[in-house]
């Protein structure tokens, strides 16, 4: 990926887990568009990493 594409979801990351953290939800979804194809695999993996 691009440096400034990588850094703003870092970012972004880094805000949805402290949306998580303030909030303690009982459950976390992750919706994705299946036009994505594979990548679905990486991101849904990321999102787990992130906010479990």
């Amino acid at each position: 990926m691009v440096d400034g594409v990588d850094q703003g979801i870092g970012r972004i990351m880094d805000e949805l887990k402290k949306v998580i953290r303030v909030n303690k939800p009982d459950l976390k979804l992750i919706v994705l568009d299946s036009v994505t194809g594979n990548d679905i695999f990486d991101q849904s993996q990321l999102f787990n990493e992130a906010v479990g």
